[in-house]
């Protein structure tokens, strides 16, 4: 293997020479990982008894299981990720609109203010004029 690193792993008991890219604290990870699974069969079954195939099987079934359900939980998080996005870009577009009401508004509001102070103005020369 091109890049691959050697490392030693105890698994079930057993060292076993692995060749991996990754790095040995990772395989290491990996295999601390296979050992408790493997650990937790054997404390549910009586595994030891079982022909190597079907105690290979019963791991692989294990492994595939806590695949399938981080796979689940990744697919349920990327939906709820991708309707907060939704729910994030509504509110954008909302926030867009509400910037131009409230500048709509802004000018109005200066609009009547101009209008406000003309009318003053007016009254003002008005009555001092009678």
């Amino acid at each position: 293997m091109k890049n691959s690193n050697h490392v030693q792993v105890v698994i079930d008991g057993k060292i076993e020479d692995i060749h991996s890219p990754n790095s040995p604290e990772y395989m290491q990870n990996v295999a601390m990982y296979l050992n408790k699974k493997i650990e937790e069969l054997k404390k549910t079954k009586d595994i030891g008894r079982l022909k190597f195939d079907k105690r290979a099987l019963l791991i692989q079934l294990n492994l595939a299981d806590d695949i399938y359900k981080e796979k689940e939980k990744n697919r349920k998080k990327t939906s709820e990720i991708e309707d907060l996005n939704e729910i994030v870009e509504d509110l954008r577009e909302e926030n867009a609109k509400l910037h131009q009401e409230n500048d709509i508004m802004r000018d109005k509001v200066q609009s009547l203010e101009k209008e406000n102070y003309q009318i003053k103005k007016e009254l003002k020369e008005y009555f001092q004029s009678t």
